[in-house]
């Protein structure tokens, strides 16, 4: 594209892609997701290590493959050693899977470089708070096995279509399910195998039997509250009340200017990929009809979500969920309309562009870099850590101030508090009975830290609160057993 039409060694390429994406996955810092995703995977392979108090409950089984590896990983290293060497494998999933579509593009190795610079100065997604590659948990393992099966869509391997997209359904249904069916039309509008393809997708389909199976029986459950109460279903709470940055575009308006800024992309990468169709070679061609669909797909998702505003059933699908890598194919098919440009003159224009991009995307890596170095605990969280081990016995409920849910300063203080913290904001389950059980907790924690202790007796020994204006409204539950004059630790006594 820049130097020559020749295309680098699958070597050279994974080498290359290995190192763009430990930058972009270097673990300087815990993504909020991870300590969310983390906890549960080692809970699922050691549950008497957790109290039946703790924030973390979720009794999903569908990712079995992602909790078990993470899991045992977690068991075996420790969070910290695990979430390093995790996100390096990751890596070199991702490496492996681009790497491979790249080559069966015939595109170079400086060519997918410029795609990862579009993406990440345009991204992370068109809508609904998507993102690829900052930090590592199921769906981003997925997501390398996605990649795989679009190189093998694309080179005319219909048996490792089928292999990559059943173990990324394995460890995500729904990534892996959704680009399963993209990559199966893919291969067959490339060659013209119909048949091939639809037989491919039977065989995926009888291979992914048994999960469809548990997860049907993961999400059985009373989807009204419990008897007795007058509160909200449990697709309300997860869709409308937790989520709606996710999948519920109606739910705040305002968060809706974000949601339609998305759908004008969207609609845009629509209307060029239409055009593009039009006058593009194979498999440019194939490509451009492939984002048209998926752009089109997105904005009935929008429609769908507006019919669906006052009830959220149609949240747990994760409607939205296609927007980052839609946006990263919709780069990927840029820098092949640009390789289809072959004028003398223009020679000198792409490459003043390519080196552009790429400046300003270091540059960006660069400052997200230092951005995460910063976002960790402050001495005064180190601190309050310390304070709450020492203090406390490992089996004391402590009931942490809400502000640490959402503050990304606190939010892997249930982790590193390492005692049960009763519930998170963050830590939200999937199935309806413990959503209603998780709402529950929520609402009376924050009545706690609203009105007090108010006579009524708590399921918690201690209270940490993180605001020092907080600390006179839970005076009332019992006596100061530490501060430091922002932070303090309440020992309940009633």
């Amino acid at each position: 594209m820049a130097w020559s039409d020749r295309q680098d060694r699958l070597p050279i390429l994974l080498a290359g892609m290995f190192m763009v994406f430990a930058v972009l996955l270097l673990p300087v810092s815990w993504h909020s997701n991870e300590e969310n995703y983390f906890m549960l995977a080692y809970q699922w392979v050691a549950p008497t290590a957790f109290s039946e108090y703790s924030a973390i409950f979720d009794r999903s089984n569908a990712r079995f493959l992602n909790m078990f590896l993470t899991g045992q990983a977690v068991a075996w290293l420790g969070y910290d050693a695990a979430h390093g060497v995790l996100r390096v494998l990751c890596a070199a999933l991702y490496a492996l899977g681009f790497a491979a579509l790249l080559r069966s593009l015939g595109l170079t190795l400086l060519d997918g470089l410029l795609v990862l610079a579009l993406f990440n100065l345009l991204g992370p997604d068109l809508m609904g708070s998507e993102w690829l590659f900052e930090g590592v948990e199921a769906k981003t393992f997925a997501y390398g096995f996605v990649f795989l099966a679009f190189a093998a869509a694309v080179s005319g391997r219909w048996k490792s279509v089928v292999a990559a997209g059943v173990l990324a359904t394995y460890l995500h249904f729904l990534i892996g399910g959704f680009w399963m069916v993209v990559a199966g039309a893919l291969y067959a509008a490339l060659h013209g195998r119909w048949r091939t393809a639809a037989s491919a997708m039977a065989l995926y389909g009888i291979l992914i039997a048994p999960l469809l199976v548990i997860l049907v029986r993961d999400q059985i459950g009373p989807a009204a509250p419990p008897a007795g109460t007058d509160g909200p279903t449990a697709d309300y709470i997860y869709s409308i009340i937790r989520n709606p940055h996710h999948v519920a575009p109606f739910a705040d308006p305002n968060g809706l200017y974000r949601w339609a800024r998305g759908a004008v992309s969207t609609a845009v990468i629509c209307v060029c990929g239409y055009y593009t169709a039009q006058m593009a070679p194979r498999p440019l061609r194939v490509f451009a009809l492939m984002l048209t669909g998926l752009g089109i797909y997105l904005l009935l998702a929008m429609a769908i979500s507006w019919a669906d505003r006052h009830t959220g059933s149609f949240g747990k699908f994760y409607l939205f969920r296609p927007a980052a890598l839609t946006l990263l194919l919709a780069c990927l098919a840029s820098v092949l309309l640009v390789r289809t440009v072959r004028q003398p003159d223009m020679v000198q224009i792409k490459r003043i562009l390519i080196f552009g991009i790429i400046g300003l995307f270091l540059g960006n890596v660069a400052l997200q870099f230092v951005l995460k170095v910063r976002s960790g605990l402050s001495p005064s969280g180190l601190e309050t850590i310390a304070a709450v081990q020492a203090l406390t016995e490992p089996r004391d409920v402590v009931v942490v101030e809400p502000i640490g849910d959402i503050d990304i300063k606190f939010v892997g203080l249930h982790r590193l508090l390492d005692r049960p913290t009763l519930v998170s904001w963050k830590f939200v389950p999937t199935n309806a009975d413990e959503i209603h059980r998780w709402w529950g907790l929520v609402q009376w924690r924050e009545a706690l830290f609203r009105k007090g202790c108010d006579g009524e007796g708590i399921p918690a020994r201690y209270i940490l609160v993180l605001r020092p204006e907080t600390l006179p409204v839970i005076g009332s539950c019992g006596t100061l057993a530490w501060t430091n004059g922002m932070q303090a630790l309440v020992r309940v006594s009633r």
